[in-house]
């Protein structure tokens, strides 16, 4: 959603400003609902004001913004999180439902949580191939099918040589 009609280098140059002011789901959702800032310091801005202004530099920022928001709401309800505790920014912990990942064709998912969601995540506003693909590699670990696309085949092809290289080691150490 960030990469469409605009290139990496500019998306790039927001990014950690638009995670600095939405560290979570749940804090896009929170801000994305916030109609009057009120006497917070943005001048009576609304929540998706804020986000807008941040997407401004690559275009289409209020397609950008409301979409964000969506796909967050869409997160936290397939996930099926309530609001998590503490400051913005908090993110607890999902160490305690890790159950390490050993399945078949699995790296145990090597960023974010194991927690899995109630809906495919092709399903969540937003998300097309490149992502869904991207999720199912890096959030759940699964090398099952290989991605569409290219940059993630790459990866895609080191992870499994690794793998296999891994198994290969293990092997030759027990005999």
């Amino acid at each position: 959603m960030m990469l469409n009609c605009t290139t990496r280098l500019q998306v790039d140059r927001v990014l950690w400003r638009l995670f600095l002011l939405v560290p979570t789901p749940e804090d896009a959702v929170a801000l994305g609902a916030l109609r009057d800032g009120g006497n917070d310091g943005f001048d009576g801005k609304s929540g998706l004001d804020r986000i807008e202004e941040i997407l401004r530099p690559l275009g289409l920022h209020r397609k950008r913004a409301r979409a964000l928001v969506k796909l967050s709401e869409d997160y936290v309800a397939a996930r099926g999180a309530a609001p998590l505790p503490g400051p913005p920014g908090a993110t607890g912990s999902d160490d305690d439902d890790d159950d390490g990942g050993g399945g078949r064709g699995s790296l145990g998912g090597f960023f974010g949580s194991s927690r899995r969601l109630s809906a495919p995540v092709a399903s969540l506003h937003g998300v097309g191939a490149y992502a869904s693909d991207a999720h199912a590699l890096f959030c759940e670990g699964t090398l099952g099918v290989a991605p569409r696309d290219h940059a993630l085949r790459w990866w895609y092809a080191w992870a499994l040589e690794r793998r296999e290289s891994e198994r290969r080691e293990r092997r030759a150490a027990r005999g």
